[in-house]
C-alpha cells in the first residue's frame, strides 16, 4: 500500500537479479576457463592424429562430461552443421564464452589456417601457454593471500595472544601493586 516500500522493493528486486546473474555468468565463466586447457591438449592430440577440427571438436565433446564448455562447443558444432563458415562459428564461439583463452585461441586457429601453418603445432604450443598462464594465475593469487588475511588474524589473532602472554604479567603486576 505504501509506494515507497513498493518503489524500493521494485528496485531492489531488479538489482538483486542482476547481481545472481553476473554471478551465475561469472561462475560459468570460470569453470569454462578451468576445462579450457584440457579441451586444448585433447585438440592437440586428435588434430595431430589426423582428424579435422570441427570432427576433434565433435569426438571431444561426446566423451566430455556436462557443463558450460560442453555446451558452447555443442552450439559451435550446431552451427557448423548449418553451414557457417569455419572462421564465423569460431569467431561467434569465442564472443559467446567470453574468455580471452577462447579469443586467443580462436584467433590462433583462424591465423593457423589463413597462413597454412599445421594446426597441431599451433595448438600444442598455445597448450603450453595456458599452462605456463595457469601457473602464473595461481602463484599471483597465493602472493595476494598474506595481504587479505592480514586485518583477520589483526583483529581475531594477535588479541588472544597478546592476552595469553601479557595476562599472567598483569596478575601479577596488580598482585604486587596491591
Amino acid at each position: 500500500q505504501d509506494p515507497v516500500a513498493w518503489i524500493i522493493g521494485i528496485v531492489f528486486g531488479f538489482f538483486i537479479l542482476d547481481i545472481m546473474l553476473r554471478i551465475r555468468a561469472a561462475n560459468r565463466r570460470t569453470e569454462m576457463q578451468r576445462s579450457l586447457p584440457g579441451l586444448v591438449d585433447l585438440l592437440a592430440l586428435t588434430v595431430e592424429s589426423g582428424l579435422d577440427l570441427i570432427v576433434s571438436v565433435e569426438r571431444i565433446t561426446e566423451k566430455m562430461t556436462r557443463g558450460a564448455l560442453r555446451d558452447e562447443l555443442q552450439s559451435l558444432l550446431q552451427e557448423s552443421r548449418l553451414g557457417a563458415s569455419r572462421r564465423e562459428i569460431l569467431k561467434r564461439w569465442a564472443y559467446r564464452t567470453g574468455l580471452t583463452d577462447a579469443q586467443s585461441l580462436a584467433s590462433l586457429i583462424i591465423q593457423s589456417e589463413e597462413m597454412g601453418t599445421p594446426l597441431a603445432q599451433v595448438l600444442r604450443t598455445y597448450a603450453e601457454d595456458m599452462r605456463s598462464r595457469r601457473i602464473l594465475r595461481a602463484e599471483e593469487m597465493a602472493g595476494k593471500i598474506p595481504v587479505k588475511i592480514l586485518f583477520p588474524m589483526m583483529v581475531f589473532f594477535f588479541p588472544i595472544v597478546f592476552v595469553i602472554i601479557l595476562g599472567p604479567m598483569a596478575v601479577q603486576f596488580f598482585k604486587d601493586f596491591r
